[in-house]
């Protein structure tokens, strides 16, 4: 199956996840997370950064966010075999412009309700910032972080997933949604001059040498990683685990599912 396939497939179990999740009376809450970058950097540089400034953001305070602790109730949600969790649905997005690379994070957290969403981007966005520096990395404070809490009256479980992996097909917009933005943008145009890998690799099939240096590197870059994780906890909570799901989901990348600590079991 191709990565726009597998992709797509996603996405579309992503609506039905955001749809059931809804339908119990919770929130989804959309964050994007950046760091600052530059046209000397290489692809495998600026990805390393992020994932691994990631990587620390997840740590035993979080954990007590999601549990509680003696003084204060914690916001995680209960799930089957006595899990305690926020999930967090990840994709990585790049873009190609004046300034190098871009790969930023798209999260969709799953949360009980408004409070607990404004106590996950209290905790995150400073908690991000520190991250991205003890990494090595440079961040702009008051530009790295987009949140935003969707409205389910008006924001409907199409375009919630929709947004996540926008125009896979064509990069019109024509299918403009959240779920299409978390399955990883591979078509949707890019913004302000940059460009989305599969607008690079048609810049190169037109003949563009420079393009297909760049479709080069990108291949290298990417390869090995996971664009879209879907914790497995939500599919099985809504019955979208299926066949297929053996294509996605070995024993290996099911240990490594994008949870934070307070995903795990109790």
């Amino acid at each position: 199956m191709c990565s726009a396939q597998i992709l797509v497939g996603r996405a579309v179990r992503l609506q039905g996840v955001v749809d059931g999740w809804h339908a119990e009376g919770k929130r989804v809450g959309f964050l994007t997370l950046t760091l600052r970058h530059t046209a000397k950097m290489s692809i495998t540089d600026v990805w390393d950064k992020l994932m691994k400034a990631w990587a620390k953001t997840q740590g035993s305070s979080w954990s007590s966010l999601v549990k509680g602790t003696k003084t204060q109730a914690g916001i995680g949600v209960h799930f089957a075999g006595g899990r305690v969790a926020v999930p967090i649905c990840r994709t990585v997005e790049v873009s190609r412009g004046d300034h190098g690379w871009h790969p930023h994070l798209h999260l969709l957290i799953f949360v009980r309700d408004e409070d607990a969403w404004n106590r996950v981007v209290s905790f995150l966005v400073p908690r991000w910032v520190d991250c991205v520096r003890a990494v090595g990395a440079r961040v702009d404070a008051d530009k790295c972080i987009d949140a935003e809490l969707v409205d389910p009256s008006t924001d409907s479980a199409e375009r919630v997933a929709s947004y996540l992996a926008k125009s896979v097909f064509d990069g019109s917009g024509s299918h403009s949604a959240i779920h299409w933005e978390m399955a990883g943008g591979l078509g949707k145009a890019g913004r302000r001059g940059s460009r989305t890998p599969f607008q690079i690799l048609a810049d190169a099939e037109a003949g563009d040498v420079r393009s297909a240096a760049l479709w080069h590197e990108f291949e290298v870059g990417s390869r090995g990683r996971r664009q879209m994780s879907i914790p497995p906890i939500l599919l099985d909570r809504y019955g979208f685990r299926d066949a297929t799901d053996a294509e996605e989901f070995d024993a290996a990348d099911e240990r490594a599912q994008d949870w934070l600590p307070g995903n795990r079991p109790l």
